[in-house]
């Protein structure tokens, strides 16, 4: 009798035992499921969050490009066509106004090679940036250094937004920085493209948020920003540089 009293106590014990790791593990999995049930909704947040803050990027890079080209046709072509027509009736002589027209096609044509430079998706990125920065050997002492290794596929998009980039920071230089030299450098791998621009200027205070390189600054974040990039800007008495780095395989 005693031994089948044992016997029911061990089988009791077994039974309360295995209850209780069923329970555990039943217990385990609820809240395993719990935590990857909140941990996608984190994730699914952050990346609406993401494309959210991408989206309203773009917006304003968008409006920012308009509001300079609306500016670039009012300030240049709108004033030249308006000085124009008063010569014409004014009888200026014809050589007179055939120099104004020249010089209204070559800004019309500046303003088309700003909205899409030609043949860009055709063309490696160190040979777009040679181009671009050519005409300013007017203005300062350029020097560029570019190292491609291997054959970097950039897309149409990057390009085009770096060069939107480069050109915005080298107007920035030669309205602000009193510099005679600006040096360009362009680093490509497979997977990233680097690019630093520098001056031998005044520099400026980066911490400056209201003043014009507080605006300028600010619209650099915006375009870095867009394309998923990085920046760094660096000033001082003896120059500012910027420096951007993207990703390839992201575009």
């Amino acid at each position: 009798m005693v031994y089948y009293q044992t016997i029911g106590i061990w089988i009791f014990f077994i039974l309360l035992f295995i209850s209780l790791i069923s329970t555990s593990i039943i217990a385990l999995y609820y809240i395993w499921q719990k935590y990857k049930v909140e941990k996608n909704e984190i994730i699914d947040f952050h990346q609406h969050d993401y494309l959210r803050k991408i989206i309203k990027t773009s917006v304003i890079v968008r409006q920012q490009e308009r509001n300079r080209i609306a500016s670039d046709l009012h300030d240049s072509i709108l004033g030249k066509l308006t000085l124009l027509r008063f010569k014409n009736h004014l009888n200026h002589p014809s050589d007179e106004l055939d120099k104004l027209i020249e010089e209204i096609i070559t800004e019309t044509r500046y303003i088309s090679h700003d909205l899409s430079p030609p043949m860009i998706g055709y063309r490696c990125i160190s040979e777009v940036i040679n181009d671009l920065i050519n005409p300013w050997q007017e203005h300062f002492q350029v020097t560029y250094y570019k190292k491609i290794n291997g054959s970097p596929r950039i897309s149409q998009e990057l390009k085009i937004q770096l060069i939107r980039i480069l050109q915005e920071l080298i107007t920035n230089i030669y309205n602000h920085a009193k510099s005679d030299y600006l040096i360009v450098k362009l680093k490509t791998t497979s997977k990233l493209i680097a690019l630093i621009i520098s001056d031998k200027g005044i520099g400026f205070d980066i911490n400056a948020k209201t003043s014009i390189y507080g605006k300028g600054l600010k619209n650099l974040s915006n375009r870095v920003k867009l394309l998923g990039g990085h920046y760094k800007i660096k000033s001082g008495k003896k120059g500012t540089s910027a420096i951007l780095i993207f990703s390839i395989n992201e575009h």
